[in-house]
């Protein structure tokens, strides 16, 4: 085994999706998916900055406020929308795992984000 991927149940594939990811060299990847999580919201992703699902990067201690927060998350999100590789705190639903990050052990240090 070289790999291993997961993908939700719910998503539709494009055929060339695995060539892709493995194409990218990472050791953990995921493809960027789209989702209305209410009706009446916009499509968001199912890659977050970090924490349980923070849409704007942090780069201090610093407490934001709600226009930079809000400003932060058009910034994450426009990005998202260019194709890219980016660093992420979160992902899920459709992610490639290379034999390289399963052989190097689990961790249970604190993960920098949250």
């Amino acid at each position: 085994m070289d790999f291993l991927f997961l993908v939700d149940s719910d998503l539709a594939l494009h055929p060339q999706t695995i060539t892709h990811l493995v194409g990218l060299n990472k050791k953990i990847v995921s493809e960027v998916y789209w989702t209305k999580w209410e009706q009446n919201f916009p499509p968001l992703p199912q890659v977050w900055a970090g924490g349980q699902y923070r849409l704007h990067e942090v780069t201090s201690e610093k407490t934001l406020s709600p226009e930079q927060i809000a400003l932060g998350q058009q910034i994450f999100l426009s990005k998202l929308h260019c194709p890219g590789v980016y660093k992420v705190g979160g992902l899920g639903a459709c992610t490639l795992i290379s034999k390289t990050a399963l052989d190097s052990g689990i961790s249970f240090s604190k993960v920098y984000n949250l």
